[in-house]
C-alpha cells in the first residue's frame, strides 16, 4: 500500500516563488516538491536538510535562501495511509549552501 502525500502551501508561497527565488531556486523547489510527494522521509532527502526543533526541515536553495517544511502524519495508519507536508516559509538560509 502506498502512502498518499498532500502538500499544503502557506499563503504567500506563490508570490515568494515567483518574486524571491532565482530561476535555479525555482527549479530546485519543483524537484523538492516532487520528492516530497513520493516520500518526505527519503533518507537522502533527510541528509540534504537541516532539522530544527525536531520537526521543521530546512532545505537550502540557490540565492542564500531555504524552504522550510514539516510533515504531519499523526493519523497515518493501515486504514488511513495519508500524510501532509506543510511548506512553512521561504527565508534566509541558516546554514551553509548544500554541495
Amino acid at each position: 500500500m502506498s502512502v498518499g502525500v498532500t502538500i499544503e502551501i502557506y499563503e504567500g508561497f506563490p508570490d515568494d516563488f515567483l518574486h524571491r527565488l532565482t530561476p535555479k531556486a525555482q527549479e530546485e523547489v519543483k524537484v523538492l516538491l516532487a520528492r516530497l510527494q513520493v516520500n518526505p522521509y527519503e533518507p537522502q532527502l533527510q541528509r540534504e536538510c537541516a532539522l530544527h526543533d525536531g520537526e521543521l526541515f530546512e532545505y537550502p536553495l540557490d540565492g542564500k535562501l531555504s524552504i522550510f517544511w514539516r510533515v504531519q502524519d499523526s493519523n497515518l495508519s493501515v486504514t488511513n495511509p495519508r500524510m501532509t507536508v506543510w511548506l512553512d516559509k521561504i527565508a534566509r538560509s541558516t546554514w551553509a549552501r548544500k554541495n
